[in-house]
């Protein structure tokens, strides 16, 4: 049975989020206010759009931050796109908020990719 899901990550920055859909070959729109999935349309704050996948996800406010809703239904194709619980996508924003706040304290970042993912090093500009 399709449903939406909610996906477990806390977004406060929709320019970190923007950049990493970009990494990632997606796109993210404040203009659209409706998300597609299984039974249709949903209302949301603004829309990911992922080139392949016939689904979109909905960023929604909730309070102070956002959240990702989508149906993760196999045909819909995100997971395909994105991986197991949009984990791609999760992982880019987490890589460009630290990269943010890192320039923004005075650090360098460097990136490192291991056989896990990736390590992000950061030190102190002199």
């Amino acid at each position: 049975m399709s449903h939406i899901a909610k996906i477990e990550l806390d977004i406060n920055d929709l320019d970190a989020l923007r950049a990493a859909c970009v990494e990632l070959g997606a796109s993210l729109s404040t203009e659209k206010k409706s998300f597609i999935w299984y039974s249709g349309e949903s209302f949301c704050d603004a829309v990911i759009q992922v080139p392949g996948a016939s689904y979109e996800i909905g960023v929604v406010r909730c309070g102070q931050n956002f959240e990702l809703c989508c149906d993760l239904y196999e045909s819909g194709g995100l997971e395909k796109a994105l991986g197991k619980g949009l984990g791609r996508l999760k992982q880019a924003y987490a890589r460009e908020r630290v990269r943010r706040e890192a320039r923004q304290k005075g650090y360098a970042v460097r990136e490192q990719k291991t056989e896990k993912g990736i390590r992000l090093v950061l030190t102190q500009r002199r």
